[in-house]
């Protein structure tokens, strides 16, 4: 379920608007843990922050996966996602692979960055 968007428009439409007394994106964590939902979509750029994610993995607890866009070229902080995600999470970087001039080595750069924010090797 689409849970917290981090384009310039989303503290207008998922941040100001409000439901049931909370922010829109609370609420929506809120439904992906009543439905039980595979997991959410949260960004990853300036505009969420961490303890957003943090307070949206609080409510849906561990079992979901996080799929996280954003990290890249759109300038997302890989630690600062893991970090405040935790585990069940998949992290999309895809542009600033693709664009690279050695995808193949861009793409070990960032395994490792993953790797090592994770405590592994």
């Amino acid at each position: 379920m689409l849970t917290l968007t981090s384009n310039r428009e989303a503290p207008r439409y998922q941040k100001d608007v409000q439901r049931d007394g909370q922010a829109l994106y609370l609420a929506i964590a809120e439904d992906v843990k009543t439905s039980h939902a595979d997991g959410c979509v949260v960004g990853a750029t300036g505009h969420v922050t961490t303890a957003e994610l943090t307070q949206i993995r609080a409510i849906v607890g561990e079992d979901p996966v996080f799929l996280v866009p954003g990290v890249g070229t759109q300038g997302g902080d890989p630690v600062k996602v893991i970090r405040a995600c935790g585990p069940n999470l998949l992290i999309n970087v895809g542009r600033a692979i693709i664009y690279a001039p050695d995808p193949g080595a861009q793409a070990k750069q960032y395994t490792q960055i993953l790797n090592d924010a994770q405590g592994g090797s």
